[in-house]
Formats: C-alpha cells, sequence, structure tokens
C-alpha cells in the first residue's frame, strides 16, 4: 500500500471508525517518502486525533514521530499540527510565530475543539484567526486555511441533529467567513459553493428566506461562469429547499 492509498483510506473511514483509523496511524509512518506525503499524514492525524477523538498526546507524539523522519517538510506541517494540538490542550497560540502561521494554528485548533464539545474555547480562537486574516496577503495560505477550516466548521455543525444557539451562532459565522475567505483566496468554483454552504447553514438555522437568497447567488454564479451542469443541480436543489422551506413558513 502507498501512503496516498492510506490516508485516502484514513479519511474514507475515520467517521464511522476514528479509533480504529487512530490505532493505524503508525503504519502510515513507514510509508512516507516526500515532504507533501509529510503533509498528507500530518493533516490525517490531527483531524482525527484531535477532532475526532480528543486525544492531544496521543497525536503529538505520532506528529513528532512524523517530523523525525527526515522526509522533509519545507512547509512545517507536522509542526504545525503538533502546534495545533498542544493550543487544544491547553497551550496559547505562540505570540512570536507569524501572522499567517497563528491563523493556521487558531482556525484547525477551533474545529478540533468544536469536534470535542468545547464550544466557547472554539469561538475565542476562532475569532482570533478571524481577526488576524484581514492583515494577510490574499495569496497567504492563511487566507486559504482560513476558508477551509471555515467551511468544515460550517458543515460539521449543520450535521448536527439539534444546535444550541451558540451552535447554530458559530455554524453562521463560519459560513459567511469561508464565503469572505474563499473570495480571496479562491476561485469563482469557492465561491460558488460558499454561497451553497451558506444556503444550507441558514436552512439548518431555520432562516428560510437567507437561504433562498444565498441559494439564488450560488446558482447565478453558476450560470455567469458557463452554468456547469453538476454545480447547477446542487445550486437548483438548494434552491428547491429554500422555497420548501418558506412554504411552510420557516
Amino acid at each position: 500500500m502507498t501512503l496516498d492509498d492510506f490516508v485516502a483510506a484514513g479519511w474514507r473511514e475515520h467517521g464511522a471508525d476514528a479509533a480504529g483509523v487512530m490505532r493505524r496511524l503508525p503504519e502510515g509512518l513507514a510509508l512516507v517518502e516526500t515532504a507533501p506525503q509529510v503533509d498528507a499524514l500530518a493533516r490525517l492525524i490531527m483531524h482525527v486525533a484531535g477532532e475526532h477523538l480528543g486525544e492531544w498526546r496521543a497525536g503529538i507524539a505520532l506528529l513528532e514521530r512524523l517530523a523525525g523522519l527526515g522526509a522533509g517538510d519545507p512547509d512545517g506541517a507536522a509542526a504545525r499540527a503538533i502546534t495545533v494540538l498542544r493550543v487544544c490542550a491547553g497551550d496559547a497560540v505562540p505570540a512570536a510565530a507569524s501572522v499567517s502561521e497563528r491563523v493556521r494554528v487558531a482556525a484547525p485548533a477551533a474545529a478540533a475543539l468544536v469536534g470535542q464539545g468545547r464550544l466557547a474555547d472554539a469561538a475565542s480562537l476562532y475569532e482570533e484567526a478571524v481577526a488576524l486574516a484581514p492583515g494577510l496577503a490574499d495569496s497567504d495560505p492563511g487566507v486559504r486555511a482560513l476558508a477551509v477550516t471555515s467551511n468544515n466548521l460550517a458543515c460539521a455543525l449543520e450535521d448536527k441533529t439539534a444546535r444550541t444557539a451558540d451552535e447554530r451562532a458559530l455554524m453562521l459565522r463560519a459560513a459567511a467567513v469561508a464565503r469572505t475567505a474563499w473570495a480571496r483566496a479562491g476561485s469563482w468554483l469557492h465561491v460558488e459553493r460558499a454561497e451553497y454552504r451558506l444556503a444550507m447553514s441558514h436552512l439548518a438555522a431555520g432562516e428560510g428566506a437567507a437561504a433562498l437568497e444565498h441559494a439564488r447567488r450560488c446558482l447565478a454564479i453558476v450560470d455567469d461562469n458557463g452554468g456547469d451542469p453538476e454545480e447547477r443541480r446542487y445550486a437548483e436543489e438548494a434552491v428547491q429547499a429554500a422555497e420548501a422551506a418558506l412554504a411552510k413558513g420557516v
């Protein structure tokens, strides 16, 4: 098995069996050969050990082994993932780090803490990342990291069968931040999908009118950029779902 296959299997299986994937993660160390593979495995370890299991120390230990393999890690993915889990375990975001690094640590740490039900801590870290992002160039990887994390955070909160008022607020906040960040860091496709995410988040929040507004924006972006059939299908489904919600008085 290649490392790419190993990581793909981990992402595919972790939702149903995070503990099982965690037990197998050490096997991936022997498969790492290149720097991009360090990044790929580090992200999987951070997500499973952090967001799904809250096993901060076990994740840090595994990431330290990954960082010591000598495969190279020019972007510092393993070291950054270690810092993320240390922040989750109680450390502060390193003040001496660059603004970009602080965003790239605070945002995923917030997502991990939401996964463990620590919403107040998560919201504080998330707002720290959001407040720092305007100081970055659009091309900075911190902007893209905030966009990705915000989208995933909104999606995770949408998937809950029930949400507290604070969870609802964070879901809508994350969806809105994702839209802003993708407008800076992505293509029209990212922006269109961010509008879709906003529509779905507002639907989950019981706000049919706002959901319809964003669904229509999503559809308009698709049509303005060639009308890709698959993207248009999702946009149309979002419009229909919002219209159905409004018809029910939502």
